[in-house]
């Protein structure tokens, strides 16, 4: 029920609310009013979706028939930074491997082969990166220069070209242009780098870096950034050993290892950023897992 007070007010209050000002209402130039359409559904074009239909499946990016494509995102399973750093750490084993005529002829041939095989694997990895890694602009033309082609042997020959190589990359990753051949357009990746070097480089990563720095929360958290490196390095070597031409690429049976090995690679990643010692090592686990089932019907 309404109170006497306001019975009494409210006709005072009313003629103050009916002429109260109000605002103008707005206007508008011809160039601002331009940019509304005057029927929406006239500049619609193609037809209306069919709301309720079944959705297209669409494979799962990690299926087997993803293998070696050759639209594969390498910005998803390695950084540029992380790039850049391989390739300076190959550099620095190819320099090492080529230091006199001696080291490189006692067994260092095998070293600067492999580190040069990876050297035009990662500049392949550059050029289709989807990032902003260093050298992009020009990874097509170091990744020829560094092919590793039939490998070398203990010669004054080979140690020649090892060398003359090895001071090619040294330059690049200090800062200057090595000149370079016309890239091909579609490289072969089987003649870039020997299967057996990308497979010692995995070795590395699996056998002698990842299990120390697994062990506990700390240890886990101090080499974090050391570990996501070998994650990611394992991630593209994965890949690159499904890439066409590649030896056995075609081979399903190949395939299912490499691409558990990808997986579990990413895993680790995961494991790490969240801290996660025990989830790292069952990624760890998968890793080792994948490569004996590999290594069981195919070596080298």
């Amino acid at each position: 029920m309404l109170s006497r007070s306001f019975l009494i007010t409210w006709p005072l209050l009313w003629p103050a609310l009916v002429c109260a000002e109000r605002a103008d209402p707005p206007e508008f130039s011809a160039e601002e009013e331009a940019v509304f359409f005057d029927n929406a559904l006239d500049k619609l074009v193609g037809e209306r979706p069919e709301y309720g239909a079944p959705e297209e499946k669409v494979p799962a990016a990690n299926s087997i028939t993803s293998a070696g494509n050759s639209g594969a995102n390498w910005a998803d399973w390695i950084e540029a930074d992380k790039l850049e750093s391989e390739i300076k750490r190959q550099a620095a084993r190819l320099a090492e491997a080529t230091s006199t005529s001696a080291r490189f002829n006692g067994g260092g041939y095998r070293q600067a082969g492999d580190a040069l095989g990876l050297a035009s694997v990662l500049m392949a990895v550059t050029a289709e990166h989807t990032g902003d890694p260093r050298w992009r602009d020009a990874a097509a033309g170091y990744r020829d220069l560094f092919a590793e082609g039939d490998g070398f042997e203990a010669s004054e020959e080979s140690y020649q070209q090892a060398k003359s190589r090895a001071a090619d990359l040294t330059d690049l990753v200090r800062g200057s242009r090595p000149s370079t051949p016309e890239p091909v357009e579609e490289p072969d990746w089987s003649e870039l780098a020997g299967r057996g070097g990308l497979m010692r480089r995995m070795a590395t990563a699996h056998e002698e870096k990842l299990p120390d720095w697994l062990v506990d929360r700390r240890t886990l958290r101090r080499n974090a950034d050391e570990i996501r490196h070998e994650a990611q390095v394992l991630a593209i070597l994965s890949e690159a050993i499904l890439r066409p031409g590649a030896y056995d690429a075609e081979d399903e049976e190949y395939q299912a290892p490499a691409l558990e090995l990808r997986r579990g690679a990413q895993d680790l990643e995961a494991a790490v950023k969240s801290n996660d010692p025990q989830a790292a090592q069952e990624a760890m686990r998968r890793i080792g897992q994948s490569c004996a089932e590999c290594h069981e019907g195919y070596r080298g």
